[in-house]
């Protein structure tokens, strides 16, 4: 049985994606690593837009906890080089930016506001502005760079 690979010249995968049916959906249910993740924790993300990033090497290896709250799944490593146009070398990947393209100056929304559901019916991307005037318990920070 084949190991599942980023690239050829990449390191293997260190686990075999899940394929799960989600509302009728094929997607994935992928492992989480690192200290903020709970052991068996996972996240689910479409099939499509999994293998579509693979096939562009945008993908790391491992996917851990990041930010704040429950935290976002993101990349467990800094990546040196930036695979996206406009974003910052040396600083996490989120991969809900990730899947939907999301630009700098947008956010990422989780529709039924579970951020492990990465399916992409679940994400809605709004301007920045817009965003700041969805409603939230604490209200919103001041704006960072988007990683």
């Amino acid at each position: 049985m084949l190991t599942p690979t980023l690239t050829a010249t990449a390191h293997p995968l260190p686990f075999m994606p899940v394929r799960i049916v989600v509302e009728g959906e094929n997607c994935y249910k992928i492992p989480l690593t690192g200290r903020r993740a709970q052991e068996g924790e996972t996240f689910i993300i479409d099939a499509e837009t999994w293998d579509d990033l693979r096939a562009r090497n945008v993908l790391p290896a491992t996917w851990t906890i990041k930010g704040g709250g429950r935290g976002y799944v993101a990349t467990t490593s800094k990546l040196s080089v930036s695979t996206d146009t406009g974003l910052q070398p040396n600083t996490p990947r989120y991969l809900a930016r990730m899947a939907t393209g999301a630009r700098d100056d947008q956010v990422v929304l989780f529709r039924n506001h579970n951020p492990r559901d990465l399916r992409l019916q679940n994400l809605h991307v709004v301007d920045w502005n817009e965003g700041l005037d969805m409603p939230s318990k604490r209200g919103w920070k001041k704006r960072n760079k988007a990683n």
